[in-house]
């Protein structure tokens, strides 16, 4: 039997990881081609923190699952070379809360009161209640080249160019799978889906701040300020914004300045860091993440997963197994697999 021939369009971490995780499951039964205009570093995948922890109020399986592979990954001992870390982290509230669902799921959880938190050390802002509890924390720049050198040794093929339509496709595929972002509101006509504008501010921090990296971040609650500071191997990502319909991607020194400041406001410790960079990127945002199979095109069913918002990495090995789950019984159908 012939292989069964499927393409990937977009290469950001969703993407990659279902490429990878497809010839995983599947081995020698599939040739798997993962084809974007744009590939790392120039993509959106490639700006964002990574950090991932439960930041939902209800279960949710995907990225429980994902947080399990990132366990996986820690006790393999390819977590260094992957980016990926396990780091002290605080979440603040506003008001007091309750233990939360999520609680058992992460590492040395605890909740602390504002006067606890002071003991410890932490900033004296304008908060009530503080998690305390260690998080994931995914590098991009080095965990997207992981996920495409293990793609290639795989045995997956890179293609470099633009897909206007998805059947430009069914000559040379039996399957296609979408994971666009942004770019299916124009390959799949969904205007559901709509840009949230994040800018970060990367930092070099005071030595005493490096040498003990711990990640913090508000709750997050509807509005457009989200304030973090996540620790990355050569820089700490100071954020930033969440500005719904905002195309821009120009950063904004005005609001350089104001991160800068209300991060400092939350560690004092980033006094002196020296700013190395800025950007802005644009998270692909949804009512409810699309991951479903869509059989519009005679021959060339579309497994469409995208429309993560700022969850991609959260959710994004979760992702991958539903999608293959998904192709694997597309095939089995069709006789392919």
């Amino acid at each position: 039997m012939s292989k069964a021939k499927i393409a990937i369009i977009g290469a950001g971490v969703i993407g990659l990881s279902v490429a990878v995780r497809l010839l995983e499951s599947c081995g020698d039964l599939v040739a798997i081609t993962v084809i974007a205009e744009r590939f790392h570093p120039n993509i959106t995948s490639n700006g964002a923190g990574g950090m991932v922890y439960p930041d939902v109020a209800a279960e949710d399986e995907r990225l429980l699952v994902t947080m399990e592979y990132l366990r996986g990954l820690q006790s393999s001992g390819v977590a260094d070379e992957a980016g990926v870390s396990l780091m002290p982290t605080f979440l603040y509230f506003l008001t007091p809360r309750e233990r939360p669902w999520w609680a058992g799921t992460v590492p040395e959880f605890e909740m602390l009161t504002r006067a606890e938190a002071l003991q410890r050390g932490l900033s004296p802002g304008s908060y009530e209640a503080v998690f305390s509890f260690k998080s994931y924390v995914i590098e991009p720049k080095k965990y997207l080249p992981w996920l495409m050198s293990k793609f290639q040794k795989l045995g997956g093929n890179f293609e470099q160019r633009r897909v206007a339509a998805i059947q430009e496709l069914q000559t040379d595929y039996q399957l296609a799978v979408n994971c666009t972002g942004l770019g299916a509101r124009d390959l799949a006509r969904d205007q559901d889906l709509h840009p949230v504008r994040g800018q970060i501010v990367a930092v070099r921090v005071p030595l005493s701040l490096k040498q003990h990296p711990e990640a913090h971040t508000w709750d997050p609650e509807e509005g457009e300020r989200l304030t973090y500071i996540i620790p990355h191997s050569e820089v700490t990502l100071l954020g930033g914004t969440r500005n719904h319909g905002d195309w821009s991607q120009v950063p904004d020194p005005q609001l350089t300045d104001r991160i800068y400041k209300e991060c400092l406001q939350l560690v004092p410790g980033l006094e002196g860091s020296e700013i190395v960079e800025t950007w802005a990127c644009l998270r692909p945002a949804r009512s409810t993440v699309r991951l479903e199979l869509e059989s519009v095109f005679p021959f060339l069913p579309v497994v469409h997963c995208y429309g993560h918002g700022g969850r991609g990495y959260i959710l994004h090995w979760g992702c991958a197994l539903e999608v293959q789950k998904l192709v694997e019984t597309c095939l089995k159908e069709k006789g392919l697999l």
